[in-house]
């Protein structure tokens, strides 16, 4: 066999590895785009409805039943929030406790100037942070109950 007609062999070869390689890459990579397109994360107030269309068309339910529904689901939703509530506020004494240690043993191993700086960065933290929290309670407020 000729030198030349080896050399072609080989960069055929090679070329079309690459170009199956770059058409696989293609495809996955579309595949996987259109299917995060596809799977929407619905608000409540959005999956709420759904679940209320849902169940006036499949079980035929009466404009009282939908009324009794929509009372079940406002209690529950309650009796979550407030286990959630109840459950965060168990734990913030020892989350406390736990980020307490945490900036202790940070601030030992930090130089007089990087201390200083770092006490700046928590201050600016801990404002963003309550600043955040202002306005979660804003909207918390500004939302109708039982809706959001």
């Amino acid at each position: 066999m000729k030198r030349s007609t080896l050399v072609l062999s080989l960069f055929l070869v090679f070329a079309s590895g690459l170009l199956v390689g770059a058409l696989g890459y293609n495809l996955y990579t579309a595949e996987t785009a259109a299917k995060a397109k596809t799977e929407k994360h619905w608000d409540p107030a959005e999956w709420r409805r759904r679940y209320m269309e849902t169940m006036r068309n499949r079980l035929g339910l009466t404009d009282e039943q939908a009324g009794q529904l929509d009372r079940i689901l406002d209690e529950t939703k309650a009796r979550f929030e407030a286990l959630e509530e109840e459950v965060t506020q168990a734990s913030r004494p020892r989350k406390r406790a736990i980020r307490d240690q945490q900036v202790a043993a940070i601030k030992q191993i930090l130089s007089p100037e990087q201390l200083a700086e770092y006490e700046k960065l928590r201050r600016e933290h801990q404002e963003r942070h309550r600043k955040a929290r202002q306005e979660r309670e804003k909207r918390k407020q500004s939302s109708s109950p039982g809706r959001r």
